[in-house]
């Protein structure tokens, strides 16, 4: 299929994905809009292929990426996402959903995944045991009781302050990662 004949149902998305220079959607890689005031991606699925969607500082409520089994990275930050789903995305390695009003994170489908920052969101626990490839990981600003680490040494950096985290939780989150930077 063509990019120009892709139903999108936002033209500011619509001139992203032809910004990227390619005329063949299963040609494109590469998704880079920021700040374009795109309220809807619905068109994504046309593009199974694409590795990298950058949306960040956008209108998005909501976002099908089950078309897009490829994703390795994807930045999401700053839009007004209330749920996602990555159980598509097996190959994912960054994620960034910082500032957006997601209250869950299911994160089993991406052990590959590297670095997350998920700063600012309403989640009230975070389990990342499904997540041994975790090197660096942003809790902060969030209303987190609980967060279940990965198995390994990878991780390298933990910042998850103004959360509701108790002294105990704390406690045993230095305690597991005393080899790692940790900002509680």
């Amino acid at each position: 299929m063509k990019v120009e004949d892709i139903p999108f149902a936002d033209e500011a998305f619509r001139a992203a994905v032809l910004a990227s220079g390619e005329t063949e959607a299963e040609a494109v890689r590469v998704v880079r809009a920021r700040k374009q005031k795109i309220s809807s991606a619905r068109g994504i699925e046309h593009l199974p292929n694409l590795e990298v969607l950058d949306l960040t500082r956008n209108r998005l409520t909501e976002l099908d990426l089950s078309g897009n089994p490829k994703l390795k990275q994807l930045f999401l930050g700053n839009n007004q996402l209330e749920s996602l789903d990555l159980t598509g995305l097996s190959q994912l390695e960054g994620l960034e959903i910082f500032m957006n009003e997601l209250e869950s994170l299911d994160l089993t489908a991406n052990a590959r995944l590297e670095i997350l920052y998920a700063n600012g969101n309403e989640f009230d626990e975070v389990d990342l045991s499904a997540n041994p490839a975790l090197c660096e990981v942003q809790l902060n600003d969030n209303r987190l009781q609980r967060i279940t680490l990965p198995e390994g040494d990878t991780l390298e950096s933990l910042c998850a302050s103004n959360n509701r985290l108790s002294e105990q939780a704390v406690a045993a989150l230095r305690s597991a990662l005393s080899g790692c930077s940790v900002r509680l």
